[in-house]
């Protein structure tokens, strides 16, 4: 017998398994979930925009930023595809969130930084609010120079103490550092420091040593609907795709 503490949040996947039980710790029946065959990724801004007479804009963003992930399947056997209609139909629809694993993102771009095991946590002597878009990370003996960092198009989340539901994903657009760096309003980062600038701004506030996931960070969703459906063909196999938008 073995006992566990969670079920599996995760859609299972090859980097993440699911056994009988639910859980992912190996016990009976344990599997890799199927990969997919497509990924489609949509970022979505809600703004509103008005133009004056002149021409002048007045845009501002009326609310929250959201990505939508759209999977799509290879033909399934019904081996690989039933741990996955199990673990959705969980979910009740819409009714549950779960943890999407995106593959693109397993890893960031800087093959360095990815090979290396750097802890990068929040540095700042008090929280970041919601709003900000720059944020300065660290670690202990961190040096950018020879360990890789982060890049512009890096997928993270955060894992913060005091917000354990602060699992918005956010895209980085910009990274400085103690050599290069904007130097007006700021001081440049420390030489084991990175400046992120990310987007969208952040949703809720952010505290101090919150911890940078950036290697497999994963995606807080539902389902677009309450209808699970999939086809059965001919030669047994199971034609399936999944449409998902995140959740706070």
């Amino acid at each position: 017998m073995a006992q566990f503490d969670n079920y599996s949040n995760v859609l299972p996947n090859p980097s993440n398994s699911i056994d009988y039980a639910g859980s992912s710790e190996g016990n009976t029946g344990d599997a890799a979930g199927p990969g997919y065959a497509s990924v489609q990724i949509s970022s979505k801004f809600q703004t509103a925009m008005d133009k004056t007479n002149s021409g002048t804009l007045i845009s501002r963003s009326k609310a929250s930023h959201g990505f939508e992930v759209n999977i799509r399947y290879n033909p399934l056997t019904e081996e690989e595809f039933m741990p996955v209609y199990g673990f959705l139909m969980e979910k009740q629809g819409m009714l549950k969130s779960f943890l999407v694993p995106i593959p693109q993102y397993d890893n960031p771009q800087d093959s360095t930084l990815a090979a290396g095991s750097i802890n990068f946590a929040v540095n700042n002597p008090s929280n970041y609010s919601a709003g900000v878009s720059k944020i300065d990370i660290d670690a202990a003996g961190y040096n950018p120079s020879t360990q890789g960092t982060l890049r512009p198009g890096d997928l993270i989340t955060f894992t913060d103490s005091a917000d354990s539901n602060h699992l918005k994903a956010y895209k980085i657009t910009r990274v400085e550092t103690s050599t290069d760096y904007q130097g007006q309003p700021s001081a440049a980062p420390t030489s084991n420091e990175l400046r992120v600038s990310i987007s969208p701004p952040l949703q809720k506030n952010l505290s101090n040593n919150s911890v940078v996931n950036y290697k497999n960070p994963k995606m807080k969703v539902i389902m677009k609907s309450d209808v699970l459906q999939y086809d059965l063909k001919t030669d047994n196999r199971y034609s399936f795709s999944l449409n998902l938008q995140e959740v706070q």
